[in-house]
């Protein structure tokens, strides 16, 4: 869609930025531009002597080749990391510039526009063209899509419009929101019209934030519950075996160990996001299905290998449950378990050791009701199938030697190719049990609730999506968890695309492939480690974006006459001089400042203490020097400083002609200074 309104300068401008974190930014201010005033025709770069770092807004008349600028905004270096220095009206002496701030948000770029309004309206004249794309005016420009809308640029790592990338990492410094960012981030896939419903406003008070914040977490854990978002985190242990499948031991009932290959959290989603809606032998079963009132039971039918896996099958094909236990009996008219075990003693097939037959066979064909519903399950781990209980019980004939002969017709809702894990349904793992009743509480009803909801029947209805955050993906060997999946994660390598790719599993030795409707966001610290350390086969398949400090945010905390906001911008200014970019202060430290009530000067205190000036110790590896210039103590009155130098002169320990070859590395915390509200006003102040 940006090949539309790009011509060869545009090029130049978005090759001229460092990151694609520049280049999503300023295609956003383009967009913002572009919706206020969507009657100028054609942008365009310039610049002075030809480096591309004016963005150009105007219009142009049909058949003319010429066109006129309405306004241009300047970005100073070639990209807008630095601020932007921008002027209106070409030929303007007065400039209205912007503060300077790293990527300003876009309400901040509405608001500037907002103040320069009269000056643009002078220049109405030059706006106004005949609604025409710069694609209009030429047989050579490339096709525009359907929607008719202005939209981003093509982005890499699958990116599709109105549902966000297949693969994103939000990255930038402690305390900018990465974390607090995904449950947006997953919103917009899962449900965006609750996003639009609830945007987040310029200006907005603490308490509406508040409040917006409460209506999406609750959505967001509804939806967790639901087995529609799943979170993790990675760390210097987490494995592949964590994440994709790995070999277990597990205690079987009768104290005996047995292993099995057990899902990691992304195969799991991955199976909960492939599996088609169940196969259906009878009408209805696309029904909303209501769970009030209804008993859930447990069942096997067969094992998964082995042989009497056909009986599974069977079930499926036939619309039954077959139970094996009975010994072939025909147990018609048996109102009781006594009348069940009395029915076995009678043909010698029971002892008063081993009764569990009869349980079994009671709870088929007495205590299981018409209605009820049964999960299926494969092993201990998963299950394979939800159905309905739709008649009373009846003994049919099998092929000798076939003990399965007690049947219940079934009504099968859901089956499951491959099986979920028992974490889609459950907390607790499944027992050895062949038959017993899942008990209140130990079954997620939510989630349940979930697997029941009546699918879409349009063929062409996309599947729904489902979200995978991995919070601090670069704490984890990334190489060794995702292993061959580092090539399924790719768009175009997944089901049902035309490069779709599958592997075979080392520990199942099945097949996998990765579904399109599974998206993984992950969240990067940069100062934990940089961008350039990061493994490049997982850098080139996500789409990453930057998320800075938003000082903005805090321009309207105020403690006892120091701004905070304006605190944090001088601070980081400072620290990206010193160190880089990757290391400023977030401004989800200061956040619990913006809260009503309470002594804000001592929650300051706090968060220096506790939080700012740890971090910077780590930053500078204990420089103190750099320290104080950050928080400009250098200038300040011995009392107002974070750190003071300690102990006698050097001139006095070491003498005046060594004291001036030596550096004094001797400093200490003051705590005095926490409490002194100067202490903080002294980081603005230019002058002692």
């Amino acid at each position: 869609m940006i090949d539309n309104y790009l011509n060869k300068d545009g090029e130049h401008l978005f090759g001229s930025f460092r990151s694609d974190a520049d280049r999503e930014w300023a295609w956003q201010v383009i967009e913002c531009i572009r919706e206020r005033y969507p009657e100028m025709d054609q942008w365009t770069a310039g610049g002075p002597n030809y480096n591309f770092t004016d963005l150009r807004f105007g219009r142009r008349k049909l058949g003319h080749t010429a066109w006129r600028v309405g306004f241009r905004i300047h970005l100073a270096g070639g990209r807008p990391a630095c601020g932007m220095a921008e002027w209106l009206c070409q030929g303007s002496q007065d400039r209205p510039v912007m503060s300077p701030m790293t990527h300003p948000e876009l309400s901040a770029i509405t608001g500037w526009l907002d103040g320069c309004k009269s000056r643009i309206a002078t220049h109405a004249s030059d706006l106004s063209g005949q609604s025409y794309r710069p694609s209009d005016y030429g047989p050579s420009a490339p096709p525009i899509d359907d929607s008719g809308n202005l939209g981003r640029p093509t982005l890499p790592s699958g990116a599709r419009p109105g549902t966000g990338a297949l693969n994103l990492i939000l990255y930038g410094p402690p305390g900018t929101g990465k974390t607090y960012s995904t449950i947006d981030e997953a919103l917009h896939i899962l449900d965006p019209d609750l996003l639009a419903r609830y945007p987040e406003l310029a200006g907005a008070s603490a308490a509406d934030r508040l409040d917006r914040r409460s209506i999406l977490k609750t959505r967001f854990d509804e939806l967790a519950q639901a087995g529609r978002v799943r979170f993790v985190t990675f760390h210097q242990s987490f494995s592949y075996e964590d994440f994709v499948e790995g070999i277990r031991a597990n205690t079987l009932g009768n104290g005996q160990l047995s292993y099995q290959v057990i899902d990691g959290v992304f195969k799991e989603l991955c199976n909960r996001a492939s599996v088609p809606v169940a196969t259906s032998l009878s009408t209805g079963a696309e029904a909303s299905i209501k769970l009030s009132g209804r008993r859930i039971w447990k069942m096997s039918l067969g094992a998964a290998e082995g042989v009497d896996s056909y009986v599974y099958d069977d079930c499926i094909k036939q619309g039954v449950a077959l139970l094996g236990y009975g010994y072939a009996l025909d147990y018609t008219g048996c109102a009781s378990r006594a009348e069940v075990s009395a029915r076995m003693r009678e043909h010698g097939r029971q002892s008063d050791g081993n009764d569990y037959a009869a349980t079994a066979v009671n709870n088929f064909i007495n205590a299981m009701s018409t209605g009820d519903l049964i999960v299926v399950t494969d092993g201990n781990l998963k299950f394979r199938a939800i159905g309905e209980i739709t008649g009373p019980y009846q003994h049919i004939e099998r092929e000798v030697g076939d003990d399965y002969r007690q049947s219940r017709p079934v009504r099968w809702l859901r089956s499951y190719e491959p099986s979920l894990g028992f974490g889609e349904l459950m907390d607790n793992r499944f027992s050895q049990m062949t038959l017993y009743q899942l008990r209140d509480g130990s079954i997620n009803m939510t989630k349940l609730d979930a697997l029941l909801a009546p699918e879409s029947p349009l063929p062409e209805a996309k599947a729904m999506p489902y979200v995978l955050i991995i919070d601090e993906i670069n704490r984890g060997n990334v190489s060794r968890i995702f292993g061959e999946l580092i090539t399924l994660i790719e768009a175009s390598k997944r089901v049902g695309n035309p490069e779709a790719l599958s592997v075979t599993l080392p520990y199942s030795q099945k097949p996998f492939a990765v579904p399109d409707n599974v998206y993984l966001v992950g969240t990067m610290n940069t100062a934990d480690r940089s961008l350039a350390g990061l493994d490049i086969a997982l850098r080139r398949r996500f789409l990453f974006r930057e998320m800075p400090p938003r000082a903005a945010l805090l321009n309207d905390v105020d403690v006892e006459g120091v701004n905070i906001g304006q605190m944090l911008a001088v601070m980081n200014e400072r620290i990206e001089l010193l160190l880089d970019r990757d290391h400023l202060l977030g401004h989800a430290y200061f956040m619990p400042l913006t809260a009503e009530g309470g002594n804000k000067l001592e929650t300051l205190a706090g968060i220096f203490r506790s939080q700012v000036l740890p971090l910077l110790q780590e930053y500078f590896f204990e420089d103190w020097e750099r320290i104080v210039w950050v928080l400009n103590d250098h200038r300040k009155a011995d009392g107002q400083r974070f750190i003071r130098q300690r102990g006698a002169p050097l001139a006095q320990l070491f003498g005046v002609e060594q004291a001036a070859m030596l550096r004094d590395k001797r400093w200490e915390v003051n705590d005095e200074a926490f409490s002194n509200i100067a202490t903080y006003a002294g980081i603005l102040i230019a002058d002692a």
